[in-house]
C-alpha cells in the first residue's frame, strides 16, 4: 500500500514500512507501475524515456529513467 509518502509491504505475516523520502530510488519504480496500469502516458513521460515495440496484440514497453538516458 502506498499512502502519505510511505510504502507498506506485507509478506509472510510481517509488515515492512519504507519512508520513500529516505529511498527516492523507489519512486520511479512505483510511478512506472501506477502510470502503466492507469494508461497515463504523460505521467510516464515525466519520469521515463519511453520506447514502444511490437504490435497491438504483442507489445513491449521499455522505460528508461531520465537520469540514465
Amino acid at each position: 500500500m502506498l499512502a502519505g509518502g510511505e510504502l507498506t509491504v506485507e509478506r509472510g505475516g510481517r509488515k515492512h514500512v519504507l519512508d520513500l523520502h529516505r529511498y527516492p530510488q523507489i519512486l520511479p519504480f512505483i510511478e512506472s507501475i501506477r502510470a502503466t496500469l492507469a494508461g497515463d502516458r504523460s505521467a510516464l513521460e515525466r519520469v521515463f524515456h519511453l520506447e514502444f515495440a511490437g504490435s497491438v496484440a504483442r507489445w513491449n514497453l521499455t522505460l528508461v529513467p531520465w537520469i540514465l538516458s
